[in-house]
Protein backbone atom coordinates (compact mmCIF):
# COMPACT_ATOMS: atom_id res chain seq x y z
CA UNK A 1 0.00 0.00 0.00
CA UNK A 2 1.33 3.76 -0.87
CA UNK A 3 2.25 5.97 1.69
CA UNK A 4 -0.43 8.66 1.43
CA UNK A 5 0.42 11.39 4.18
CA UNK A 6 3.66 11.22 5.81
CA UNK A 7 3.76 12.71 9.96
CA UNK A 8 7.30 14.79 11.02
CA UNK A 9 7.33 14.04 14.53
CA UNK A 10 10.02 17.49 15.32
CA UNK A 11 11.50 17.13 18.73
CA UNK A 12 14.71 17.29 20.38
CA UNK A 13 16.68 14.16 21.77
CA UNK A 14 17.27 15.54 25.51
CA UNK A 15 20.80 13.87 26.23
CA UNK A 16 22.35 15.64 29.49
CA UNK A 17 25.69 16.15 29.64
CA UNK A 18 26.61 14.11 26.07
CA UNK A 19 26.58 18.29 24.53
CA UNK A 20 27.91 20.09 26.84
CA UNK A 21 27.72 20.24 31.03
CA UNK A 22 24.45 19.88 32.60
CA UNK A 23 23.41 23.49 33.61
CA UNK A 24 23.95 24.78 30.26
CA UNK A 25 21.47 21.68 28.81
CA UNK A 26 19.00 22.29 31.15
CA UNK A 27 19.32 25.88 30.27
CA UNK A 28 19.12 25.27 26.79
CA UNK A 29 15.81 22.55 26.64
CA UNK A 30 14.09 25.19 28.65
CA UNK A 31 14.77 27.61 26.24
CA UNK A 32 13.87 25.42 23.66
CA UNK A 33 10.22 25.52 24.31
CA UNK A 34 10.37 29.48 24.05
CA UNK A 35 11.62 29.17 20.11
CA UNK A 36 8.92 26.55 19.53
CA UNK A 37 6.12 28.66 20.74
CA UNK A 38 7.40 31.77 18.99
CA UNK A 39 7.90 29.46 16.01
CA UNK A 40 4.31 28.48 16.12
CA UNK A 41 3.42 32.29 16.15
CA UNK A 42 5.52 32.74 13.05
CA UNK A 43 3.86 30.53 10.95
CA UNK A 44 0.35 31.04 12.13
CA UNK A 45 -0.18 32.13 8.17
CA UNK A 46 1.46 29.06 6.63
CA UNK A 47 -0.70 26.69 5.56
CA UNK A 48 -1.77 24.23 8.24
CA UNK A 49 0.50 21.33 7.22
CA UNK A 50 2.86 23.19 7.37
CA UNK A 51 2.88 25.12 10.70
CA UNK A 52 5.28 24.75 13.33
CA UNK A 53 4.47 22.04 16.08
CA UNK A 54 7.16 20.77 18.49
CA UNK A 55 6.99 17.34 20.92
CA UNK A 56 8.59 17.64 23.82
CA UNK A 57 10.21 14.06 24.76
CA UNK A 58 10.88 14.48 29.01
CA UNK A 59 8.53 16.56 31.46
CA UNK A 60 10.88 18.21 32.95
CA UNK A 61 11.76 21.05 30.42
CA UNK A 62 8.11 21.59 30.46
CA UNK A 63 7.70 21.77 34.40
CA UNK A 64 10.71 24.32 34.22
CA UNK A 65 9.46 26.59 31.53
CA UNK A 66 5.68 26.23 33.84
CA UNK A 67 7.00 27.89 36.27
CA UNK A 68 7.76 31.28 34.12
CA UNK A 69 4.26 30.00 32.30
CA UNK A 70 1.61 28.28 34.63
CA UNK A 71 -1.47 28.54 32.08
CA UNK A 72 -1.30 25.30 30.68
CA UNK A 73 -1.13 21.63 31.15
CA UNK A 74 -1.27 17.87 29.31
CA UNK A 75 -2.48 15.16 30.86
CA UNK A 76 -3.39 10.96 29.09
CA UNK A 77 -1.16 8.80 27.69
CA UNK A 78 -3.49 6.66 25.24
CA UNK A 79 -0.40 6.41 22.66
CA UNK A 80 3.43 6.18 23.07
CA UNK A 81 6.28 6.60 20.01
CA UNK A 82 9.59 4.99 20.82
CA UNK A 83 12.77 6.18 19.31
CA UNK A 84 15.44 4.58 21.20
CA UNK A 85 19.48 5.52 20.53
CA UNK A 86 20.76 3.10 17.89
CA UNK A 87 24.50 3.68 19.04
CA UNK A 88 23.38 2.03 22.52
CA UNK A 89 20.42 -0.41 21.62
CA UNK A 90 19.68 -3.40 19.51
CA UNK A 91 17.38 -3.17 16.68
CA UNK A 92 13.72 -4.44 17.89
CA UNK A 93 12.13 -6.22 14.77
CA UNK A 94 8.47 -6.23 15.80
CA UNK A 95 5.46 -5.37 13.54
CA UNK A 96 4.42 -1.36 13.73
CA UNK A 97 1.95 -0.11 14.84
CA UNK A 98 1.44 -2.38 17.97
CA UNK A 99 -0.57 -2.70 20.76
CA UNK A 100 1.69 -2.63 24.67
CA UNK A 101 -1.00 -4.62 26.58
CA UNK A 102 -0.63 -4.02 30.53
CA UNK A 103 -0.90 -6.95 33.10
CA UNK A 104 -4.14 -5.33 34.05
CA UNK A 105 -5.36 -5.41 30.44
CA UNK A 106 -4.75 -1.61 29.68
CA UNK A 107 -2.72 -0.99 26.45
CA UNK A 108 -1.46 1.56 24.55
CA UNK A 109 -0.71 2.05 20.77
CA UNK A 110 2.72 2.12 20.29
CA UNK A 111 5.33 3.36 17.01
CA UNK A 112 8.56 2.51 17.06
CA UNK A 113 11.15 4.24 14.87
CA UNK A 114 13.01 2.68 12.31
CA UNK A 115 16.61 1.64 13.31
CA UNK A 116 17.79 1.94 10.18
CA UNK A 117 17.18 5.67 9.18
CA UNK A 118 18.61 6.20 13.45
CA UNK A 119 15.94 5.54 15.39
CA UNK A 120 14.46 9.05 16.54
CA UNK A 121 17.36 11.03 13.77
CA UNK A 122 15.17 9.33 10.90
CA UNK A 123 14.63 13.11 9.81
CA UNK A 124 18.42 14.19 9.75
CA UNK A 125 18.99 11.05 7.99
CA UNK A 126 16.90 11.35 5.32
CA UNK A 127 18.62 14.66 4.92
CA UNK A 128 15.76 17.22 6.27
CA UNK A 129 18.66 19.53 7.42
CA UNK A 130 20.64 19.93 3.58
CA UNK A 131 16.89 21.39 2.40
CA UNK A 132 13.92 20.17 0.48
CA UNK A 133 15.65 18.79 -2.95
CA UNK A 134 18.14 16.52 -0.60
CA UNK A 135 14.82 15.47 1.54
CA UNK A 136 12.99 14.87 -1.53
CA UNK A 137 15.24 12.34 -3.00
CA UNK A 138 15.86 10.50 0.23
CA UNK A 139 12.39 10.29 1.30
CA UNK A 140 10.82 8.66 -1.81
CA UNK A 141 13.82 6.38 -1.86
CA UNK A 142 12.96 5.10 1.90
CA UNK A 143 9.10 5.04 0.80
CA UNK A 144 10.44 2.73 -2.32
CA UNK A 145 11.88 0.69 0.07
CA UNK A 146 9.01 0.27 2.58
CA UNK A 147 6.73 -0.81 -0.42
CA UNK A 148 9.33 -3.06 -1.32
CA UNK A 149 9.32 -4.43 2.29
CA UNK A 150 5.13 -4.45 1.97
CA UNK A 151 4.45 -1.96 4.60
CA UNK A 152 0.89 -1.87 4.84
CA UNK A 153 -0.22 1.47 6.12
CA UNK A 154 -0.72 4.69 4.69
CA UNK A 155 -0.17 6.86 7.02
CA UNK A 156 3.75 7.32 8.23
CA UNK A 157 5.45 9.05 10.71
CA UNK A 158 9.39 9.90 10.72
CA UNK A 159 11.01 11.67 13.70
CA UNK A 160 13.28 14.98 13.13
CA UNK A 161 15.76 15.11 16.03
CA UNK A 162 18.49 15.44 17.50
CA UNK A 163 20.84 15.54 20.86
CA UNK A 164 19.79 18.75 22.32
CA UNK A 165 19.18 20.35 19.25
CA UNK A 166 16.90 23.23 19.27
CA UNK A 167 14.03 23.88 16.90
CA UNK A 168 14.32 24.23 13.56
CA UNK A 169 12.44 26.82 12.19
CA UNK A 170 13.35 26.17 8.68
CA UNK A 171 11.43 22.45 8.98
CA UNK A 172 7.98 24.76 7.91
CA UNK A 173 9.12 25.91 4.32
CA UNK A 174 10.48 22.75 3.33
CA UNK A 175 7.06 21.32 4.21
CA UNK A 176 5.40 24.10 2.37
CA UNK A 177 7.56 23.19 -1.01
CA UNK A 178 7.00 19.71 -0.65
CA UNK A 179 3.58 20.24 -0.66
CA UNK A 180 3.45 22.26 -3.09
CA UNK A 181 5.22 19.67 -5.33
CA UNK A 182 2.99 17.93 -7.33
CA UNK A 183 3.34 13.99 -7.17
CA UNK A 184 4.53 13.83 -3.72
CA UNK A 185 2.34 12.64 -0.80
CA UNK A 186 0.84 14.94 1.65
CA UNK A 187 3.42 15.95 4.45
CA UNK A 188 2.35 17.75 7.53
CA UNK A 189 3.96 19.00 10.55
CA UNK A 190 2.75 16.84 13.35
CA UNK A 191 1.85 15.68 16.63
CA UNK A 192 2.17 12.62 18.41
CA UNK A 193 -1.97 12.35 19.01
CA UNK A 194 -2.50 13.75 15.30
CA UNK A 195 -0.74 10.37 13.81
CA UNK A 196 -1.94 8.20 15.93
CA UNK A 197 -5.45 9.40 15.44
CA UNK A 198 -4.70 9.00 11.67
CA UNK A 199 -3.46 6.05 11.62
CA UNK A 200 -6.58 4.85 13.61
CA UNK A 201 -9.03 6.38 11.35
CA UNK A 202 -8.09 5.04 8.08
CA UNK A 203 -6.99 1.41 10.12
CA UNK A 204 -9.08 0.62 12.22
CA UNK A 205 -8.05 -1.36 15.73
CA UNK A 206 -6.18 -3.76 12.93
CA UNK A 207 -2.64 -2.80 14.58
CA UNK A 208 -0.65 -6.02 15.84
CA UNK A 209 -1.31 -7.22 20.08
Amino acid sequence: MAVEEIHILHHTHVDVGYTDLQPVVYAKHVEYIGLALDYCRATDDYPDDARFRWINEFSWPVKRFLEQRPDRAEHGIPYLSVSPNSMVSKPVIVARPFYWVGPGGGRALVWLTDWRKGWYGEGHVLGFPQGFEVARRNVLDYLELLAREGYPWRVLALHLAADNYPPSRDLPDLVRSWNETPGLPRMRISTNCTFFERMLEWHGDRQER
